[in-house]
């Protein structure tokens, strides 16, 4: 199974009925979500220099998250779509 996917659909669940979270709250965590989607994704596709750039919005994205409480749900997301970041790489030889 794809990283993530059951987040999507408890995230879905939680839009649809319960009210969990508010509009702004669901907003950052989907794009937190599909930025680490990318990121996951396409990391063997991308330059160094377009890694760098995807990791900072990741970064700034989930400072967001923490901002309107939604931390725990930011490390989740980032848990489940664990790659190293573009600074860990081991330079090439």
């Amino acid at each position: 199974m794809e990283p993530g996917l059951e987040g999507r659909q408890e995230l879905g669940r939680t839009q649809a009925g319960e009210g969990r979270y508010s509009g702004l709250q669901v907003y950052f965590l989907n794009r937190l979500e599909h930025l680490l989607r990318q990121r996951y994704h396409h990391r063997d596709l991308l330059a160094p220099e377009a890694i760098r750039l995807l990791d900072r919005a990741i970064y700034s994205t989930y400072c967001d998250c923490l901002d309107l409480g939604v931390g725990s749900e930011a490390q989740r997301l980032l848990r489940q779509f664990a790659v190293p970041s573009a600074g860990s790489r081991a330079p090439e030889s």
